[in-house]
């Protein structure tokens, strides 16, 4: 079956992936031009970092993509100057949040998030693209 995604924002992006994995032809109308070229994914080996990048690699000459690990506190140090956007998806999705595990959830699914964005700003990037999973609204 042929499926045309219009729009190339995050939610067009895995939809067009998620359809051309179920073996449909996917015409993508838009591939985020208005974005810029150069992005980094923040959450390395992440499902849905990971689909976006095997994406991309099908326009070598489009886009240019590093993903970064923000595990531990080294990510602190890297250069984000030379990208246009990040694409931050790093985060626990997958783990309800309880008492025992709050502390960790809050740090990572929120404070790493600011904390990538003000550093991204603070480089000049332009754009700041938050993914997020349904489970971090309850």
């Amino acid at each position: 079956m042929k499926v045309v995604v219009i729009g190339g924002g995050p939610a067009g992006m895995m939809a067009a992936i998620t359809s051309a994995k179920q073996g449909n032809d996917v015409i993508l109308l838009e591939k985020m031009k208005s974005c810029g070229r150069k992005l980094l994914i923040t959450g390395k080996g992440s499902y849905i970092g990971s689909h976006f990048r095997d994406y991309l690699k099908e326009f070598p000459n489009d886009y240019y993509v590093e993903e970064l690990d923000v595990r531990d506190d080294s990510w602190k140090q890297f250069d984000f100057s030379k990208f246009d956007v990040v694409y931050h998806v790093a985060g626990i999705a997958h783990i309800k949040e309880t008492k025992e595990n709050a502390s960790l959830y809050y740090k990572v699914n929120r404070d790493l998030a600011v904390e990538i964005a003000k550093l991204s700003k603070s480089y000049g990037v332009k754009h700041f693209i938050f993914m997020s999973s349904m489970s971090v609204y309850g």
